[in-house]
């Protein structure tokens, strides 16, 4: 084999927050850069080698306890290898060995802090494309699925997908979640200039979707009312045809954010920092108002308040070097 590159962007999720986590449930997603970069090498041996702002880490898997990364490659080489009758070995070498080279970098910010950008998610599209290059695989559909359950089982089997899809997929588009997700991509035109900024705490993902379950499971009259508003709000934002729409859905999406999060314990009320004129329109993303995204109809001001960092939308998804 020969050595390749390719790179998979970010991703953000716009709208449709816990409601991904349902089967059938809607987001709108888009790509962001920057890129993750995956360089393959011909090797021996497999190995593993992970590289982001101030560290690095290399692994095989005769190391043992395996980084994310390795979760990663391993449920993905066993899907692709469909090593069911393989009598409990590791892999078949129906896929050549290499040496698999993954840089973040560009996901962290200088002081080494993570931008928010689902660097874990485009890690997962990006080995699980790297595998099925090996493998003579040219099936994304199929792949993208792969790239899904890897990164599910890396998180422990928690995740709705949209992260890995957008990164894998690229631009805008309408995410629909469930066992395996699926990608509708939209015209990307009415969007307007973005910010993302930190909100006022860390909000754990994890602790946060227990809630929304916990909710969900004593109030379930409630929830199919908040899926039904939900999907029918983002529906429209993904086809609205003048920004008036978009903004009207948008707003509608946010709305019914901040009253989940007051009833589930999860804040996602946040303001833009500094003083803006006139005030952007500003929506928590996630899980609560660990961070925010700022829209800005007009353009992005000639000068962002600090805190405030552009986003850059990413058309292509994984993308060969």
């Amino acid at each position: 084999m020969s050595s390749f590159r390719l790179t998979v962007p970010g991703n953000l999720l716009l709208a449709g927050e816990y409601a991904v986590l349902e089967e059938g449930g809607l987001g709108a997603a888009i790509a962001v850069e920057p890129r993750l970069t995956v360089t393959v090498f011909p090797a021996e041996d497999w190995q593993i080698v992970g590289r982001w702002a101030g560290g690095s880490e290399a692994w095989s898997p005769e190391d043992g306890n395996p980084p994310f990364a390795g979760m990663v490659f391993l449920k993905a080489l066993e899907r692709l290898e469909e090593r069911g009758d393989e009598r409990g070995r590791r892999w078949s070498r129906r896929i050549p060995p290499a040496r698999i080279e993954v840089d973040s970098t560009p996901f962290f910010d200088p002081q080494g802090r993570k931008l928010g950008f689902g660097s874990s998610a485009a890690l997962a599209a990006g080995i699980t494309a790297a595998l099925g290059r090996l493998g003579d695989r040219d099936d994304p559909v199929s792949l993208h699925q792969t790239a899904v359950a890897a990164h599910r089982h890396a998180q422990g089997g928690a995740g709705s997908g949209y992260d890995v899809t957008v990164s894998w997929f690229g631009g805008f588009g309408l995410f629909c979640g469930g066992l395996e997700p699926r990608w509708e991509s939209s015209d990307a035109s009415l969007l307007p200039a973005l910010a993302v900024f930190a909100g006022p705490q860390a909000v754990g993902t994890v602790g946060a979707v227990a809630r929304y379950r916990l909710w969900k499971d004593e109030h379930p009259r409630t929830a199919h009312d908040f899926l039904d508003a939900s999907n029918f709000a983002v529906r429209n934002l993904v086809a609205s045809r003048s920004p008036g729409d978009f903004f009207e859905a948008w707003d509608q999406t946010r709305t019914l954010g901040m009253e989940l999060g007051r009833q589930i314990g999860s804040d996602a009320v946040l303001d833009a920092p500094g003083s803006l004129e006139p005030a952007p329109f500003v929506k928590a993303l996630g899980a609560g108002n660990e961070t925010g995204i700022a829209a800005f109809p007009q353009g992005l001001p000639s000068s962002l308040p600090p805190g405030l960092t552009p986003l850059i939308l990413s058309r292509e998804g994984l993308r060969w070097e």
